[in-house]
């Protein structure tokens, strides 16, 4: 009985890390996809720093997150420097750090 309550905390303590990790994650991404979607500006600077846009959310596409972030991942896979130098940059986005870009590629 004592084993089986100790997994149940362990489960409950990862669980509620990850769940963490993921809120970070994907406030994070979300919040830089938001910037880009809000601001032209922003935009054009995005579009500058990567050589492209990123692909928006939209509420139309029941997986638009998902292709969202298989680009992001793309994005930080060959050009994570330039990123995090932009993200560094911009008043209330943050650098993704190795944590939250591993979560990412797990992810999609």
């Amino acid at each position: 009985m004592a084993s089986l309550d100790l997994g149940e905390d362990l489960l409950k303590q990862r669980g509620s890390a990850i769940t963490a990790l993921n809120k970070k994650a994907h406030g994070m991404d979300k919040a830089f996809f938001n910037a880009q979607e809000r601001s032209p500006h922003t935009s054009d600077a995005i579009e500058k720093a990567l050589g492209k846009r990123l692909v928006v959310l939209g509420e139309a596409k029941w997986n638009a997150l998902f292709d969202s972030i298989i680009v992001l991942n793309n994005v930080l896979a060959t050009k994570k420097a330039e990123l995090n130098r932009f993200l560094n940059r911009m008043e209330n986005l943050s650098a993704f750090n190795d944590q939250r870009i591993a979560f990412l590629r797990e992810w999609a």
